[in-house]
């Protein structure tokens, strides 16, 4: 793309990089003489070429090579414009154009897929040169015999698969068919594609004048290799050296003892947050992802009508995506442990929330009170920070910005706010948002990120106090202030800040007791044990825990890229999957300063028992906050979820398949081999800045929680039939009650009654349905709003308590209270005291009684020795 102003309309060849011939991806631009690049095609071009612009030659800094400057200008048009799909005519946003076309089959048949290749692994010089030995992959002899013998150029040669002429070498073969077939349209194999040691011979495409013009429009070593000659050029063409070739029209995978390792960027290397999302989208939504329904105002949440009750209803519709789901229930888990609001599934009450995958992340404000409320959390939005801002939303918070104090904290600069859009950035006064006494929140997950519809690359917000402009927008966990402002919201208890927490892994079925036990120290102490207000939590406990040592030292020598790569030991799944995760201490190439991390099936021993490809098991990895405060920790994770029809890039074998099938051999550090399967996660797991703002870091060490589990489970959580309704599976044909919960419902509704006959998919009408263990109860025998729940094919209640009353028993048919328990003890106190005084005076009646006649027996012996003595 050329240096200039941007144009008021925009076509797909003005983003187009002049290295990979696609759409740009994280565009930057060289200082000197302004091109700009996609940066991963810059960074791998500059280290090849030393300190020359891949496409002019003009000189490149020393700083650029390693860190070129983003191209922000452009980044932002491709966000704004929107052009057609030149197969489908489907109208993308050009930031989003190169997603779209890895799934559209149009334009695959028409200019063909990308080839898979290989990442250099590049050691640097002091002065940023490459200083590796160059060569091709071991499977260079893949090169087939459409490379021939060529000219004395040293450049290979093909054959037109159209009017089989010969002898072409790339550029005149590109002339060649555009002045002979420029409108031939025949289903045929690209020559340079096959030549190369990596190429999928059975790839088909129908229009090889486009996909020679779009793949092939200049030989990659012209650019990266200036240096190189002809006879090593054509040693690596024709694998007589062992190393790795580059082509421009593909993406990378990293190289790795053995064969090929790929790893899949679930982010695309960049951190988007809700608002870059919405906006991709197009959607215009109030404060970038608050709906209105048209009779909502903006003081609704002010009073207790608006508000959820404790237990807030829901349905996960079918059309959440399975990482979603699973990242949903974590988040569940999170309000569960942090405050005193619980979610639990519907079962009919009238007012309830249904979270499905609709266009972008966004929810209403508060409790509209008209049955069904929508939360969407669509493509890219499973991201558990993102799952909590939106249910806060539900729950009745505003954005924190938008306080009518926020002026004493930030500043809004409104020259750099996109036009229309300003509107974003009111303030509300007190009878529209109450910020409940607590002060203003750089951390909390609601606040707008620093560039919250910027108009530039400038910040929209400026924090008054420095410090927190790399803090703003953070959506990694609830801050201590979102807490406070939701359990006031509540009426929650507010238990003391100086408590620590200990955690007891609790896996029982009947009555258990917990001992606490306190070891004095060698050195004198006047000192004692304490143990207070001890809460029992269902929250589940990490599977493995990655500790990494002297992470400072790390951070201060690793390189950015696979050179700064650190791997977990091996770890299994509880359902047998062995499995590995990968840090890079600081970043990846294209992503330096952040802390990427991958997830990786491997070689391991139960492999011949289980299920291929690996199927729905979630993998979560989380960076631990070791705030000693359970309650105010902000951890940072991310969740990978094995679809077992993902195909790898070659579209030839499945992603999740048998680490021996799809891997490449790896080592451990006592030098045991394996297979590692190809690797799924993110480049942008976390900014160093954030890294260093929290606890993350303690005592030179840092903690990562890995676990992983099977949500198979969850792949049909929509009801069809109301709870209160149970089908008697001794009939397929029975007909019941079911409640329409579809995704596609455009506004908030009441459920709908129908009746449909209720079956079993995967069993005919004719025959029995096995008997299902329902998810819930048939019927509730539970009293005073307790929630009846299935454990081990059983109900049992669960019942509701507040500050100073519980209810108890199996039906919760009995309340208790602190008052009554105050009575009790007192009582018991009385009646031990008076049952102690009644023993007292009996034992003493008693003994004087027999003191007594010890006396009298005395007393009668005597007189009968002096008796006797007469």
């Amino acid at each position: 793309m050329a240096e200039g102003p941007a144009a008021a309309c925009f076509s797909e060849e003005d983003f187009y990089c002049p290295v990979c011939q696609e759409v740009f991806k994280t565009p930057v631009r060289t200082a000197n003489c302004q091109h700009v690049f996609c940066r991963k095609c810059f960074l791998t071009a500059i280290r090849e070429s030393g300190t020359h612009c891949p496409l002019c030659r003009g000189s490149v800094t020393k700083k650029e090579r390693t860190y070129p400057k983003r191209a922000l200008d452009v980044e932002n048009s491709m966000k704004k414009a929107s052009g057609g799909c030149r197969c489908c005519e489907k109208q993308v946003r050009f930031s989003w154009m190169r997603q779209h076309y890895k799934t559209c089959k149009k334009y695959q048949d028409e200019y063909g897929v990308a080839s898979i290749i290989p990442n250099l692994q590049i050691s640097q010089d002091s002065t940023g040169n490459s200083s590796r030995s160059d060569a091709i992959s071991d499977n260079g002899e893949m090169a087939n015999d459409q490379i021939l013998q060529g000219e004395t150029s040293g450049h290979p040669t093909f054959k037109c698969p159209l009017c089989q002429e010969a002898n072409f070498t790339r550029q005149r073969l590109l002339d060649h068919c555009n002045n002979r077939h420029l409108y031939q349209i025949v289903p045929v194999i690209c020559p340079i594609c096959v030549s190369l040691p990596w190429a999928d011979t059975n790839q088909v495409t129908r229009n090889l004048v486009s996909h020679l013009n779009l793949r092939h429009r200049f030989d990659y070593g012209e650019f990266v290799i200036p240096s190189w000659s002809e006879t090593l050029f054509m040693q690596l063409l024709t694998g007589e050296q062992h190393g790795l070739v580059f082509c421009a029209c593909a993406p990378n995978l990293a190289a790795s003892s053995g064969g090929l390792e790929s790893e899949i960027d679930v982010d695309g290397g960049i951190d988007q947050d809700i608002f870059d999302i919405n906006e991709a989208l197009g959607l215009d939504l109030f404060e970038g992802d608050i709906k209105f329904d048209g009779m909502q105002e903006r003081n609704s949440i002010i009073g207790d009508n608006y508000r959820w009750p404790h237990v807030v209803p829901y349905v996960l519709e079918d059309s959440l995506e399975m990482n979603a789901k699973g990242l949903i229930l974590k988040a569940f888990e999170q309000y569960r442990l942090k405050t005193c609001i619980d979610f639990r599934p519907w079962e009919g009450e009238k007012n309830y929330i249904s979270v499905f995958k609709g266009s972008g992340c966004w929810s209403y404000v508060g409790n509209l009170q008209e049955g069904l409320q929508q939360l969407s959390i669509g493509a890219n939005c499973d991201r558990i920070g993102t799952i909590q801002h939106e249910f806060l939303h539900a729950l009745g918070f505003w954005h924190e910005q938008s306080r009518s104090d926020r002026d004493d904290y930030v500043s809004i600069i409104w020259d750099r706010i996109q036009p229309g859009k300003d509107h974003n950035f009111n303030k509300y006064d007190d009878k529209t948002s109450d910020s409940l006494n607590v002060p203003y929140d750089y951390d909390s997950v609601m606040h707008y990120s620093q560039n919250a519809f910027r108009n530039g690359t400038e910040p929209t917000i400026i924090t008054n106090i420095p410090d927190f402009m790399d803090v703003i927008g953070q959506r990694m966990d609830f801050s201590d202030y979102d807490l406070q402002k939701l359990n006031r919201l509540y009426n929650c208890s507010s238990p003391a800040s100086y408590w620590q927490l200990h955690h007891v892994s609790l896996n029982v079925t009947s009555k258990f007791r917990v001992v606490f036990q306190g070891t004095r120290g060698s050195g004198s102490s006047n000192g004692g044990l304490s143990v207070d207000d001890i809460n029992l939590s269902e929250t589940q406990c990490p599977h493995h825990v990655w500790h990494i040592r002297n992470f400072t030292y790390l951070l201060n020598t690793s390189p950015a890229g696979t050179a700064g790569r650190i791997y977990s030991p091996p770890f299994y799944s509880s359902k047998g999957y062995a499995f590995q995760v990968s840090l890079y201490v600081n970043g990846t190439t294209d992503n330096p300063f952040n802390l990427a991390i991958y997830l990786y099936l491997i070689s391991g021993a139960n492999d011949d028992q289980l299920q291929w490809p690996c199927a729905w098991q979630q993998g979560t990895m989380i960076l631990l906050d070791q705030h000693p405060d359970i309650r105010q920790r902000m951890s940072n994770q991310r969740s990978i979820t094995t679809d077992p029809l993902t195909l790898s890039d070659s579209s030839s074998t499945y992603f999740w398949d048998r680490p021996d099938k799809v891997g490449s051999i790896a080592s451990f550090p006592n030098g045991t081999t394996f297979m590692r399967g190809p690797g799924s996660g993110t480049s942008a797991f976390l900014t160093h800045q954030r890294l260093k703002s929290r606890n993350f870091i303690k005592e030179d060490s840092v903690y990562i929680l890995l676990t992983m589990e099977d949500i198979s489970h969850l792949l049909s959580t929509q009801p069809s039939v109301s709870p209160t309704f149970f089908m008697n599976t001794s009939s397929a044909n029975t007909i019941k009650p079911t409640f329409n919960t579809s995704a596609t419902t455009k506004s908030p509704m009441r459920p709908t009654t129908t009746t449909r006959p209720v079956t079993t998919a995967s069993v005919p009408l004719t025959e029995e349905p096995e008997m299902d263990v329902p998810d819930s109860c048939p019927d509730n025998p539970c009293e005073n709003d307790g929630v009846c729940i299935m454990v081990d094919r059983g109900p049992e209640c669960r019942c509701p308590a507040g500050d100073d009353w519980w209810y108890m028993g199996e039906k919760c048919e009995r309340k208790g209270s602190a008052q009554e328990n105050t009575v009790i003890a007192v009582s018991s106190t009385v009646a031990v005291f008076v049952v102690m005084l009644v023993v007292t005076i009996t034992t003493a009646v008693c003994l004087k009684k027999k003191y007594s006649q010890v006396k009298e027996n005395g007393e009668s012996l005597n007189l009968e020795v002096r008796k006797t003595s007469f």
